[in-house]
């Protein structure tokens, strides 16, 4: 029976099995990650992890840390050794944290204003982490928590603001009396703001603050507002037209003074300028404003000697010792210098030790420990133990165990040094969104950045850049895929275009100029055959398909079924050079509802390449793989497998990974390699999945 007789009779089908047994996945690191290049990441030895937008302080040696897709992780140990508290959460995605010392109480506002799917709410636990309660989901849910306070006078009153990047003006204040069992909208007379920042003023009559802004028509304009009753009415604050002027008319972060009831900072992001109110809001005097950059956070820190201590952040983090008159950068993170990784999303201060501060950044959590006389700093990473790393791409040996190289948020490409895992080296610098492997002489690729390419050698400290051609449509935006192949030997990159490079003659050479790509045509996925380095395919966010069985010389683009999706993932079936698998879906991290995408199979038949869609209960198929007959598929909601009899069953998160995005496949000579958004890589044995 042919292909399409085959497809005609309903042999590829959908049949569903039961989930299977519990499979032994095991999170094999990044462990022990550290940084080799020193370029803006840390000094030389520094331990990473993934990104943590933000840490707090718990009871005596107890340390809490909030992972961006990665959920809530506890140390016991000051920092030395960590643990996933939140495994059993329907999702990870995670953006504030408040520890409660009075009541105990932890608290962790969800959401993530790039990836709106998975809702908001608070998850609270009241005994350390070790259960959880989730609260206000049926109230803002469709918002992200950006910050919790809890009253200074009564610790059951807490307050959180909420903001939204789907509809911009969605946001709200909301107030609870009961430490977070339920929740009252608080900012109806200050509708249509989406909040980003919550602040008290100290003493005992406590004025709270909320920052926000508003959008319309491409204008984003900042809002202040303040509440004399704890948190229960709210008014908008007059900004005078002096302050909102040269770019100071967007997002802007609060701090109050943790030396002067009536004292108020706030910064604006798109300027740098920092201004202080003495009087809660009144009047305002500009303080000198950072040395480097735009940034993302304002803190106040009440320092020895009774001044505020105030840090920003953006890409290097600015501090001052004197409530902004006088500023000084101390991470040197832009350079070979960095002091610890750049982009730190969080600060907060010891309870009993005022110089001890955690930074939360791109790279886990750094101790940073001012000195007697406030003139500079030591830090220490806490990174060694927390694997929450987020994971774009993959790219395994099937030949060789321990080959593989990841490309990862903010920590580039990262490698094992041991074919057991237990250390890894982290290459190069950046956002290693691409990689890709060659063998025998073994070469690990990435793409840092747009259209940028670093190739390097494993356990090596060194690598090579090399700028691969534009076409004519590149709009300098696009990071760009990799692929490689072994016959011929060779790297395949591809944004606006694909192009070949030849490691031997160090040349680069375009492939796809007959092809004409509009401007919706970025290239998100590309697939070749390491044996077979002739046959290459490409999916477009457009949703269009081309292939060519000639490295170049003809272009065939495939007429597919309708609905038309962006292409997320293409694969050639290395058994059977002739067919090849495509998942295809909308952008699904900026919806605020599934919707059900399509996978294909594409056959070469009497010189054509035709598409046929693959029943599956798939849903939002992101990454897809052949192996050996089977078809594995991972989407927002699990992980799939389609054996050889065309039965689909559910192999992921049933079985011991937390509920998070799953990025990519690959397979070592023994094994499935699984990356994750928020929980590094996985792997199990082929043989299990096989047997069952």
């Amino acid at each position: 029976m042919g292909v399409l007789a085959a497809i005609t009779a309903g042999i590829i089908g959908f049949q569903p099995t039961t989930p299977q047994a519990k499979l032994k996945w095991t999170q094999i690191g990044p462990f022990n990650l550290t940084e080799h290049e020193t370029w803006y990441v840390g000094p030389k030895g520094f331990a990473l992890a993934g990104r943590c937008v933000d840490a707090a302080y718990g009871d005596g040696q107890t340390l809490f840390a909030a992972a961006e897709s990665g959920g809530i992780w506890k140390s016991d140990d000051n920092g030395t050794h960590w643990a996933h508290v939140s495994p059993n959460w329907d999702h990870q995605e995670t953006e504030c944290l408040k520890y409660e010392p009075r009541t105990k109480t932890l608290f962790a506002g969800l959401g993530n204003i790039y990836f709106v799917r998975p809702l908001g709410g608070v998850q609270i636990s009241a005994d350390g982490g070790a259960s959880w309660k989730l609260t206000g989901r049926s109230q803002f849910g469709k918002e992200t928590v950006s910050c919790i306070a809890t009253d200074p006078i009564d610790p059951k009153i807490v307050t959180l603001t909420a903001q939204s990047v789907v509809a911009y003006n969605a946001g709200g204040i909301w107030r609870s009396k009961d430490n977070g069992d339920t929740w009252k909208y608080q900012s109806g007379s200050v509708p249509g703001v989406s909040w980003n920042d919550l602040e008290i003023s100290i003493g005992d009559k406590p004025v709270y603050f909320a920052s926000g802004s508003t959008y319309s028509t491409g204008n984003s304009k900042p809002v202040l507002a303040k509440s004399l009753d704890r948190g229960v009415t709210w008014s908008k604050v007059p900004l005078p037209a002096s302050l909102l002027k040269g770019g100071n008319e967007g997002k802007f972060e609060l701090a109050t003074s943790k030396t002067d009831p009536k004292k108020l900072y706030i910064a604006f992001q798109g300027t740098s300028q920092v201004f202080m109110s003495p009087d809660l809001g009144v009047t305002w005097s500009l303080q000198t404003p950072p040395k480097f950059g735009t940034f993302v956070e304002l803190f106040c820190a009440a320092l020895p000697g009774g001044q505020d201590g105030l840090f920003t952040e953006w890409f290097d983090v600015q501090f001052s010792p004197d409530g902004g008159q006088n500023w000084r950068r101390i991470g040197d993170t832009e350079g070979p210098k960095a002091k610890f990784h750049a982009d730190t999303h969080g600060f907060v201060q010891s309870p009993t030790n005022p110089r001890e501060f955690l930074f939360s950044n791109d790279g886990g959590i750094v101790r940073a420990t001012l000195s007697e006389d406030l003139k500079g700093f030591e830090f220490k990473s806490l990174s060694a133990q927390m694997p929450n790393f987020l994971v774009y791409t993959l790219s395994v040996s099937g030949k060789k165990e321990g080959l593989m190289v990841a490309g990862t948020q903010d920590n580039a490409a990262v490698s094992p040094e041991d074919p057991k895992n237990t250390a890894w080296r982290s290459h190069v610098t950046g956002d290693g969104a691409g990689v890709a492997h060659l063998e025998d002489p073994d070469m690990y690729y990435a793409i840092l950045g747009e259209h940028q390419v670093f190739g390097f050698k494993p356990k090596s400290d060194k690598s090579d850049y090399f700028d691969p051609p534009k076409y004519d449509s590149y709009d300098g935006k696009d990071w760009g895929v990799l692929a490689a192949s072994d016959i011929p030997r060779r790297l395949l990159f591809a944004s606006r275009g694909v192009s070949a490079y030849d490691p031997s003659v160090k040349k680069w050479t375009k492939l796809s100029s007959s092809v004409t790509l509009q401007p919706s045509d970025t290239i998100l996925t590309m697939s070749t055959l390491r044996d077979n380095g002739k046959r290459i395919a490409f999916g477009t966010k457009a949703g269009r398909i081309f292939v060519t069985t000639n490295s170049g010389g003809d272009w065939v683009e495939v007429k597919r079924p309708e609905p038309i999706f962006p292409v997320r993932s293409i694969d050639f079936d290395p058994t059977n050079p002739n067919q090849l698998f495509v998942a295809s879906a909308p952008d699904a991290p900026y919806a605020e509802l599934p919707t059900k995408g399509q996978i294909l199979q594409l056959v070469l038949e009497a010189g054509n390449w035709n598409a046929y869609a693959v029943k599956s209960p798939v849903v939002e198929p992101a990454t897809i793989r052949s192996h050996d007959g089977r078809l594995f598929v991972a989407d927002y909601s699990g992980l799939w497998m389609r054996d050889v009899t065309k039965n689909w069953t559910e192999i992921g998160f049933i079985n011991g990974i937390p509920r998070c995005r799953l990025t990519d496949i690959g397979f070592s000579p023994t094994s499935l390699v699984l990356g994750t958004y928020g929980f590094g890589i996985y792997t199990v044995p082929l043989a299990d999945l096989i047997r069952r």
